[in-house]
């Protein structure tokens, strides 16, 4: 399938800046959520300082609507993605898996690196069934500092 042949995406990924960063900001997750997310100022944090500035926070839009976050990491070795986030009243609509979809696409635009790798933690099955759905497989890798966090990568096609 071509990029010509790929439906529309319902969402669009948008660059943080003044004018989304109010509504970024007002995001929630649902109940339960909170300890598979970051608090928005560590990863805007993060975003700015890691890896040299090759990190973004983009605003998850459907129209001209903010309805979650998602930050784009290149990484030394790989593009990566962290930090996604649907709002609370925007859940159940399908904007993670676009959000998911809309990110490699943009990754594989760059065609700096192979592979999206992501780490998950082993116990969120909600995020491990979207991931799989959007076709990253588990690598058997942990994160080095917390173990609970399984590495799930997808390579990019040529």
């Amino acid at each position: 399938m071509t990029a010509a042949d790929e439906p529309a995406s319902p969402v669009r990924l948008r660059p943080v800046d003044r004018e989304p960063l109010d509504a970024v900001l007002n995001l929630r997750c649902a109940d339960g959520q909170e300890a598979n997310t970051n608090d928005y100022t560590w990863a805007l944090l993060q975003a700015a300082y890691w890896y040299g500035g090759a990190a973004k926070m983009y605003a998850v839009c459907a129209g001209d609507t903010v309805v979650g976050r998602i930050r784009l990491d290149d990484t030394p070795d790989c593009h990566s993605f962290t930090d996604l986030l649907i709002d609370r009243a925007h859940q159940r609509r399908g904007y993670a898996e676009a959000a998911v979809r809309e990110a490699v696409r943009l990754f594989r635009c760059g065609g700096k690196h192979s592979r999206v790798s992501i780490f998950v933690a082993e116990d969120n099955a909600a995020a491990i069934a979207l991931y799989r759905k959007c076709g990253f497989t588990e690598t058997g890798r942990c994160d080095p500092d917390v173990p609970q966090l399984r590495e799930y990568a997808l390579a990019l096609a040529d």
